[in-house]
């Protein structure tokens, strides 16, 4: 036997409420939303539907430029001022300049940048780990994972084959992917601040962190 219209409409309101819940705590992609959506229903047209529903009502909107349903309350609008200070300040901690010099990501082979990314003990991306920190959880905690697995295989087990048994193979290929997912991550936010979106987030010497940001 079927639910009635009112079981219905209280059961939508829970779905939806439960997926704002989860966009609140951060940015979810379409697959993200299906993947957990699909523990509760079968259906992909009515997600689809649900996230129309709460985009009409303003509760979340779609993020074009990171491909991400984001909540509302954090969406960020700048003043051309703030938009200014804000993107220079993104420039100067991920791309090469001479303000002082800098060598940033577009002049990093992506492997040997995410190397010095994961290492807590490098200062060179020391900034942008902050903004990973506080503006990307998703792609913090693969860094975090990575740098787990990373400190889990010893030095010598990353360079040499032959002696390596097949517990250190099976860790290595885990760094190996977690390295690629990062690299993917991570020269896409490159490429968004390269085309004029500011940094998530903030850091030490942020100067967005000091902006008034204008709701809607």
């Amino acid at each position: 036997m079927g639910i009635n219209r009112a079981e219905a409409s209280a059961l939508k309101r829970e779905r939806q409420r439960q997926l704002i819940e989860f966009i609140k705590k951060s940015p979810r992609t379409r697959a993200e939303l299906q993947s957990i959506f699909s523990s509760w229903e079968r259906s992909d047209r009515t997600l689809r539907n649900y996230l129309e529903d709460l985009k009409g009502i303003g509760v979340i909107f779609y993020d074009d430029e990171n491909n991400r349903y984001t909540w509302c309350e954090n969406k960020r609008i700048y003043t051309k001022k703030e938009y200014d200070v804000a993107l220079k300040h993104s420039k100067l901690i991920t791309l090469s300049h001479n303000e002082p010099y800098f060598w940033g990501f577009n002049n990093f082979e992506p492997h040997a940048a995410i190397k010095c990314l994961g290492n807590p003990n490098d200062q060179q991306f020391e900034l942008f780990r902050e903004h990973l920190q506080s503006g990307y959880p998703d792609i913090w905690n693969i860094l975090e994972n990575y740098q787990q697995k990373y400190q889990e295989v010893p030095e010598k087990g990353m360079f040499e084959l032959r002696e390596n048994s097949p517990e250190i193979v099976a860790k290595r290929r885990e760094i190996f992917k977690l390295e690629a997912q990062l690299a993917n991550e991570v020269y896409h936010i490159v490429d968004l601040v390269v085309h004029g979106t500011p940094l998530n987030g903030t850091c030490e010497n942020c100067t967005s962190k000091h902006l008034s940001i204008i709701k809607e």
